[in-house]
């Protein structure tokens, strides 16, 4: 079969050759004509590119000719018109490409890929390509203005003369405002619509080449941006009355049972599980003893007040909640009230669990070495899973230190309005005092209470005694209003911490309790049974010791009430006072920081017991799956990287559904800023206009390659008569706007004789319509219907004198002047017929056929 294949070739090239060397001479015209043809549309695809002189150094025959020879001005061709439309392709194309990578967000990890390791390089590339892709773009545009004006000046109305360089000069920002552009647009007897298309052909190519580059760089040089990775939907336990109860006092979440051991601050899921870390936070080397700059009322380099406090538990790192759970500090002092941020512990354990299993689907993405793709996620710079939640935010606000005897129980407590900053005091008479002398800190939590004209509301209230004086039989105390709330807030975790970002800031007030009236902010009731979880009793080291409650223990080892008694000239209330206003060791500022944090930490910890798996004996399940079921779908993996599609099967009972997602920061081609879109319109109008010019040159299938260059403008001037009534006196420079707005056409110049040459001309027609009166007094021909007066012959009489005059013709005479005509395929690239009508007005109908140059 092969040998049968390779005989028929070689008959078939045989009997080629054969046709070839037989041929008969009208054939030979034929291939010769079809030759031209095909190197005249190879010519003008270079010179649409920019690239005219490859064309002349074209090393298997000349694309370009020795010699001058007769051109027509337009061309019946659609091969021709694609030709000259090349100048649009690689710009069309590499913009797509830009606007492609810019919407579909490609990320390249947390440097530029490549074998250049600097990123300073690579974006310096980059922008060189961007640079290339701007002057690609601008003679694009400008061969759409060229078509323009062109158009305008040959089959139009003709263009202002201030407009004819145009072409050349719409890139720079300098000719909108030059005299040659405000002249032709405020003094042209054009009419409104061929203004408009002329001025606004202009304005719109010249925002283009301006715009064109800055486009081009702000799209095609990656940016450090943090973009959306994956992400799906996953489900808690329980309802929302339960996970974000607002009355613990009638709807709580359940505890495990050893919450109500006497150990039960070394388990994370229990509220007072945070009692290791605070303990250790505010010791004596901490924040009460070691002034922080934020507390200082005299300083003047106050630059914040956020503090962010771990929340983990170092006794049993098995039970830890997070590796940090972060709570935001704001003091007051800075601040108008300390407050504190928290989180959600179940969907802090849910997130961190979703993280790990995405960077483990991630790390099993093969990686693509010819197209970025999800696998370049594991080269992230910062990660993070978040979700809109409802987070803790607490705010304490304390009473200056009162002397409160052993027969008093009128305690000073803060008013907490719902919205603002507190504001004064308001006594209250208190049942739960104990009058029994202490010589340690001791705290009471008393009763929510209405405080305020308003009937504010509190959602817990703590009574501070100092140690007693044991001469005056009285004590410092403090009296403490907290308030709690459930705010709508985004959850984040970063594989190792947990934080929360609260949607309401208030940041004139530094401080993150900024309640807004409606349920984004939902207040809490804390049940006297939540308060003892919170602060139990610890079991003292020596059986002689008295039981202190936990945050009574976080107090003393904070030196809250130390140094008291020693100076026998003042109160215990007078130092505590005294300290507070002069030194900055301010010991309310401490308990407010204390107390909000105690809480946010507790609050932060509700409901965790849902999610965590735990057995009876305390001791975290190995697979680490939640209560409420961890089921996943077989394509879990798959649906967590591209951020759609079921995670998990929701669990049986009720449950909670929230759809977390996970963002990562690096270099990545994405479309965020207004900028972006704004180069995007940019190069989509481009696009628009090359498109909508290629198809109007393929469906008219007429084009024109004449006067691209400055050179062959300069020729035409050179070659055509001089114009010496819309140009008097213009010699030596311009100064009248109004000659910039003299209209100029071009008007084709008829052969002497008939082997004579026809050429074309740019004429003014202040000067046609003067030689248009001259030739009406000639013998033979008709009045002209111009009706031009001139004071002074001689310019008419010096215009007359060139041979030219009978040769020059009106607007309605072009087409049939300026356009060839193809009679024969095989000849159509060789020959060019150019047909001239000759003063079709003025009595000459008789037509000639010529040459066109």
């Amino acid at each position: 079969m092969c040998s049968v294949g390779i005989g028929r070739a070689y008959r078939a090239r045989a009997a080629g050759f054969f046709a070839l060397i037989t041929a008969s001479p009208l054939q030979d015209d034929a291939r010769r004509g079809l030759f031209e043809a095909r190197t005249e549309a190879m010519f003008d695809t270079l010179r649409s590119l920019g690239l005219e002189s490859v064309a002349h150094l074209w090393p298997y025959g000349r694309l370009a000719k020795r010699r001058e020879d007769p051109k027509a001005v337009i061309e019946k061709s659609r091969g021709l018109a694609l030709s000259r439309c090349a100048i649009h392709i690689l710009p069309i194309c590499v913009s797509i490409v830009i606007i492609s990578i810019s919407t579909i967000h490609i990320y390249l990890g947390r440097t530029l890929p490549g074998s250049i390791a600097s990123i300073a390089v690579n974006v310096a590339l980059l922008q060189g390509a961007a640079k290339m892709q701007e002057l690609l773009i601008v003679g694009s545009t400008t061969a759409v203005v060229m078509h323009v004006l062109r158009h305008e000046l040959v089959s139009g109305d003709g263009v202002p003369f201030g407009l004819l360089g145009g072409g050349f000069q719409f890139s720079g920002l300098g000719y909108f405002w030059a005299p040659e552009f405000w002249g032709a647009m405020l003094h042209t007897p054009l009419t409104f619509r061929r203004k408009a298309t002329l001025a606004g052909t202009l304005l719109v190519a010249g925002l283009i080449a301006v715009a064109a580059g800055p486009s081009c760089a702000i799209l095609l040089v990656p940016r450090e941006q943090t973009g959306k990775a994956g992400g799906g939907t996953f489900y808690l336990p329980g309802t929302n009355d339960m996970l974000w109860s607002t009355d613990f006092t009638s709807v709580m979440a359940p505890f495990d049972d050893f919450c109500f051991w006497p150990n039960a601050s070394s388990y994370a899921t229990c509220p007072s599980g945070g009692y290791a870390d605070l303990w250790s936070t505010f010791g004596m080397a901490g924040l009460a003893r070691n002034k922080p700059a934020e507390l200082d009322w005299t300083a003047a380099q106050l630059s914040g007040s956020d503090t962010k406090i771990a929340m983990r538990n170092s006794l049993t790192d098995w039970t830890r909640l997070t590796n940090f759970a972060q709570i935001e500090l704001a003091t007051r002092g800075v601040g108008c009230q300390t407050s504190a941020v928290g989180v959600h512990g179940p969907t802090t354990v849910m997130l961190a669990r979703l993280m790990n299993d995405w960077f483990d689907a991630v790390l099993q993405i093969p990686y693509s070495p010819s197209w970025p793709s999800k696998s370049e996620y594991k080269y992230w710079d910062t990660r993070v899973i978040k979700v809109a939640s409802r987070v803790p935010v607490v705010r304490v606000a304390c009473s200056d230190a009162q002397n409160l005897s052993s027969v008093n129980s009128n305690v000073q407590f803060p008013v907490l309005p719902a919205y603002t900053c507190p504001t004064g005091t308001q006594g209250v008479q208190l049942l739960e005092i104990n009058q029994a002398p202490s010589s340690r800190v001791r705290t009471t939590w008393v009763r929510p209470m209405p405080l305020g004209p308003d009937n504010n509301p509190t959602s817990a209230a703590l009574l501070l005694e100092a140690p007693w004086d044991q001469q005056s039989s009285s004590r410092a105390v403090l009296g403490c209003s907290i308030d709690t709330r459930w705010a709508e807030a985004d959850a984040n975790f970063d594989g190792n911490d947990a934080w929360s970002t609260t949607n309401d800031q208030c940041s004139n007030y530094w401080t993150h309790f900024c309640p807004s009236k409606g349920p984004s902010w939902s207040p809490i009731t804390l049940s006297s049974q939540w308060l003892q979880l919170l602060t139990p009793f610890t079991v003292p080291v020596d059986p002689g010791q008295p039981n202190v409650t936990t945050l009574e223990n976080i107090l003393t080892n904070a030196g809250i009430g130390k140094g008291l008694g020693l100076d026998a000239t003042r109160t215990d209330t007078e130092l505590w006072n005294y300290v507070n206003v002069t030194s900055g060791l301010n010991m309310t500022i401490s308990v407010e920081r204390i107390l909000a944090l105690l809480v946010a930490d507790g609050l932060s910890r509700y409901g965790t017991s849902l999610v965590y798996g735990l057995d009876d004996s305390g001791v975290i399940e190995a697979n680490w799956t939640n209560r409420g079921g961890w089921n996943r779908t077989k394509t879990y993996a798959k649906n967590l990287v591209n951020g759609r599609g079921q995670l998990l099967f929701p669990p049986t009972g009720d449950f909670v559904t929230q759809e977390a997602k996970v963002e990562i920061t690096g270099y990545v081609f994405m479309a965020t800023a207004f900028t972006d879109y704004l180069a995007i319109a940019i190069l989509c109008l481009h696009l628009a206009i090359a498109l909508a010019h290629t198809l109007i040159l393929m469906v008219q299938g007429t084009s024109s390659g004449c006067w691209d260059t400055i050179s062959e403008l300069f020729t035409l001037l050179v070659n055509s008569p001089p114009a010496p009534i819309a140009l008097r006196n213009t010699c030596a420079g311009i100064r009248s706007l109004k000659t910039y707005s003299k209209i100029t056409t071009i008007r084709a110049m008829a052969p002497e004789s008939d082997g004579a040459i026809a050429h074309v001309v740019l004429c003014f027609d202040e000067d046609e319509r003067a030689t248009t009166f001259r030739m009406s007094e000639l013998p033979g021909r008709p009045r002209s219907p111009y009706q031009f007066e001139s004071k002074s012959p001689e310019p008419a009489a010096s215009f007359r004198s060139r041979i030219f005059e009978p040769s020059l013709h009106s607007v309605d005479d072009q087409v049939s002047i300026l356009r060839s005509i193809r009679d024969d395929a095989s000849v159509a690239f060789a020959t060019k017929k150019l047909v001239i009508e000759v003063g079709r007005k003025y009595g000459d109908v008789g037509r000639r056929r010529s040459t066109g140059g």
